[in-house]
């Protein structure tokens, strides 16, 4: 399947992308609608930007492309938007409108493990495949439903991928772990990590805080600080991990910071200060200094689009369009949602992030990337797996 994308990458080339973005065609063209549930306003509308940048930029190369091969005949793909607010009653209602209302063929989204959950079986019901983002709990698909798949890493993997880091990477032995024990999120990546560094013979401390409305985290702080460890690893939702930065910073503490894909946000630097984060390492799906051919075109087009770099979200949900696009090529019909749920399963494809096949579970197998803060920019380390 890599000629399929590699074909529209080059094609996509060709065009301007400066203006991505679903179209319903013109009268009498075939369209097929694709839906897209994410946070667009709220405490994570920034992932819900991301998300739709990368799809948008999938939607728009196929587009160019010439269109979907569907069955023999071509069809446009057009996106339909609901947003989610990051709330799970509102991701429950956003679904219902996308199946019952305007008769999407597949659903891009969501972006947390929560709300893809609670809206997952409604899909499974309706035999409307779903293909997550960032939803990396490792329980999504199996609640979510046979219908449910995701373009992410879990987040065991992501908690061990994370401790081998710091353990073998960066040789750390002792360290503390913030988290938002409200989040799932936050609380699954906490529980993976701190068990693996430990086996791995690490010594591991955790301070929690209770949901994203708090502000003050010197009490937590100031016990990491009295736990004299070598690193401390944030693990919350992007919009959440500025402020405990600034107040590491403002504490004068000096352990070195660590964090996983929630990291990988463009806004960290400014929210945060690109001087709080300088030297601090996270990993993530994606590395857009990758030189995999298929990465440096889909950075270049992403950045011709919208002027800067794409980030973890973007790719995944970039991902999830392709892997949708792909599955209805080899699928051939808009009739049976079974036989594309199976071709989704059956997906074996090159994407940005790499090469990517779906386990029984419906969880893709994929490496990870270790990257640092140097002067506000991320920077790729290596790979770990």
């Amino acid at each position: 399947m890599k000629k399929f994308l590699a074909l529209l990458l080059a094609l996509a080339m060709v065009f301007s992308v400066t203006a991505c973005g679903g179209g319903g065609g013109d009268d009498g063209e075939k369209v097929i609608k694709i839906g897209l549930c994410q946070p667009m306003t709220g405490s994570m509308a920034a992932s819900g930007t991301y998300s739709k940048q990368g799809v948008d930029l999938a939607i728009q190369q196929i587009n160019d492309a010439g269109g979907l091969d569907i069955g023999g005949e071509k069809y446009t793909v057009e996106l339909v938007v609901q947003d989610n607010e990051g709330k799970t009653d509102v991701t429950i209602n956003a679904f219902n409108k996308l199946i019952g209302d305007d008769k999407v063929t597949a659903i891009i989204g969501t972006n947390s493990s929560g709300t893809t959950k609670a809206a997952g079986p409604l899909a499974t019901e309706a035999k409307v495949p779903v293909v997550a983002t960032t939803a990396t709990a490792a329980d999504v698909t199996q609640v979510g439903g046979e219908y449910v798949f995701r373009s992410c890493w879990i987040d065991p993997y992501q908690g061990y991928l994370a401790a081998k880091m710091a353990y073998e990477l960066l040789g750390l032995r002792k360290g503390a772990v913030l988290f938002n024990n409200a989040d799932d999120y936050s609380t699954s990546i906490k529980d993976v990590f701190v068990e693996s560094f430990e086996e791995m013979g690490g010594e591991v401390m955790t301070q929690a805080y209770a949901g994203a409305d708090v502000k003050d985290f010197k009490a937590q702080l100031t016990a990491i600080d009295e736990f004299d460890g070598e690193f401390i690893f944030i693990e919350a939702q992007a919009a959440e991990i500025p402020l405990p930065i600034q107040q590491i910073k403002e504490l004068g503490m000096d352990e070195m910071l660590l964090g996983a894909a929630s990291w990988d946000s463009e806004l960290l630097p400014e929210l945060a200060g690109a001087d709080n984060i300088e030297g601090s390492y996270f990993i993530s799906t994606f590395s857009p200094q990758s030189q995999d051919p298929l990465a440096v075109e889909y950075v270049a087009a992403f950045q011709e689009a919208y002027d800067n770099l794409p980030n973890n979200q973007s790719t995944m949900s970039y991902n999830a369009m392709m892997i949708i696009a792909d599955a209805l090529e080899r699928c051939g019909t808009l009739d049976d949602p079974e036989a594309l749920r199976d071709a989704i399963a059956a997906t074996d494809i090159d994407l940005p992030s790499g090469h990517l096949v779906f386990d029984e579970n419906r969880d893709p197998q994929v490496t990870g990337n270790v990257l640092t803060y140097e002067n506000g920019t991320p920077v790729f380390i290596q790979t770990i797996s």
